[in-house]
């Protein structure tokens, strides 16, 4: 399903007075449309998030409240295109360094002492205090 599909089911709903179920396609196609970067349905999210929690209380309007947040922060405030992709990006570049472990050669954090997978203990490692 497109994200313009999973917009219209959420809208749907709502108009239907089902403001869970609203909720629930909506963040579908929050989901969708950050994938494939679609900003015009995300801003049409935040419309539609708006209006969810302008209607319901309790949970239901702090989970719409949570996504009309969500989409707004993945629209870039510099013109509107969807920062997900550099998200993303930002993301898997962040990575601690890494070796082999010198037993079953799994890779382990730089600064293990303890190989999370086999359990070899390298005091070679650890810091030296003068």
């Amino acid at each position: 399903m497109s994200a313009t599909d999973d917009l219209t089911k959420a809208q749907a709903q709502f108009a239907a007075g089902h403001l869970r179920r609203a909720l629930r396609a909506g963040w579908l196609a929050a989901e969708t449309a950050l994938l494939r970067g679609d900003a015009d349905v995300l801003r049409s999210l935040v419309e539609l998030a708006t209006q969810i929690a302008a209607a319901a209380n309790g949970g239901v309007a702090k989970e719409a409240s949570r996504l009309e947040s969500y989409c707004r922060h993945c629209l870039d405030a510099s013109g509107g295109s969807v920062e997900s992709r550099a998200i993303t990006a930002r993301l898997s570049r962040i990575r601690k360094a890494t070796r082999a472990c010198p037993d079953c050669k799994a890779q382990i954090p730089e600064d293990a002492r303890v190989c999370q997978h086999c359990g070899y203990r390298d005091d070679s490692t650890a810091r030296q205090v003068p």
